[in-house]
């Protein structure tokens, strides 16, 4: 699935930071390996969150975009970070799979 390019949560807006469709990827990728990190399931982030299971699993899998903006928001609440954070941490892990 191909998600719309350069989406912007309301921190990227202010610091001018915004996010190609190869990071948006990886924001999946990094809430799945920052959940696991903390020993948090699935279930348990769906608790935290007011989102399903099965909606985290697929903004894990990159089946679906959290929306840079209340989706990603409230999961990366749940994980104990900020918005900007979490996407820090995603552009970070994209930069380290293209080297």
């Amino acid at each position: 699935m191909v998600f719309p390019p350069a989406q912007l949560c309301n921190y990227c807006k202010k610091e001018k930071f915004p996010l190609d469709k190869e990071q948006i990827l990886y924001i999946g990728s990094t809430i799945k390996r920052l959940r696991a990190e903390q020993k948090i399931s699935q279930e348990d982030l769906a608790g935290l969150t007011g989102y399903s299971r099965e909606y985290i699993s697929k903004v894990e899998q990159n089946h679906i975009d959290p929306s840079l903006g209340a989706g990603t928001a409230s999961i990366a609440k749940a994980l104990g970070i900020k918005t900007w954070e979490l996407v820090k941490i995603a552009e970070e892990n994209s930069d380290l799979e293209e080297k």
